[in-house]
């Protein structure tokens, strides 16, 4: 005779954009005034919200254009410059901090994954220690 053996059971989720929706912010507290809740949803009305997506993407798009056409291409002096310098550059300390900085923002990461609040990683502060 074989003994049944219990199944895992999982939460039941209709997709598995619901899943990422709860890595992302399942965590938020929207309860808390100015945390996500409905009144930071309709704090602008959707015009200004479009109006402001438009007017970045257009300054975006003038930007990479402008960036673009100032672009010179690099001179074989400059490359063999550089090629002379690949031998110096580094050193202990230069990877210590770049090991201690991806520390850090791993275990930003991990907590952020952890408490399900995966969202506050666009915040400046983050982008900044990366």
């Amino acid at each position: 005779m074989s003994t049944p053996v219990a199944s895992a059971t999982f939460p039941a989720t209709s997709s598995s954009f619901e899943s990422i929706k709860d890595i992302l912010f399942g965590g938020l507290n929207t309860s808390a005034v100015g945390s996500g809740g409905p009144e930071c949803q309709a704090h602008l009305p959707v015009a200004i919200k479009a109006a402001e997506g438009v007017f970045v993407s257009i300054y975006i798009v003038v930007l990479y254009v402008w960036i673009f056409r100032t672009l010179t291409p690099i001179s074989d002096e400059a490359i063999a410059k550089m090629k002379g310098r690949e031998k110096r550059v580094g050193g202990v300390t230069k990877a210590s901090v770049l090991a201690i900085l991806c520390l850090v923002f791993g275990a930003q990461v991990g907590y952020k994954m952890v408490s399900r609040t995966v969202l506050f990683l666009l915040n400046p502060c983050h982008f900044i220690t990366m």
